[in-house]
């Protein structure tokens, strides 16, 4: 249950973004602003972002501690979730 909720977050998160074109040829990601260390990040930028910032808010803690799991599978989906929001 637990990979199928972190791949439920990664398949939504990175519809989102595949939507929204982010990392197309072009983009000039080495001019956006970095975030402070700490805050939530939004994912996907605008439309779905209150969606996404939203459920990322609401999980947040959820995601970090399975990177933490003691089994390998559900490590691997948190941290596959957590490297996209960033």
């Amino acid at each position: 249950m637990q990979i199928q909720t972190l791949r439920n977050f990664y398949d939504y998160l990175a519809d989102v973004e595949e939507k929204m074109g982010v990392g197309e040829v072009g983009d000039d990601l080495s001019s956006k602003p970095k975030q402070d260390s700490g805050v939530v990040p939004v994912a996907a930028g605008a439309g779905d972002s209150n969606i996404c910032g939203g459920i990322i808010q609401l999980h947040w803690d959820y995601i970090l501690e399975q990177c933490l799991d003691i089994n390998d599978q559900v490590r691997h989906a948190a941290v596959k979730v957590r490297v996209l929001i960033y």
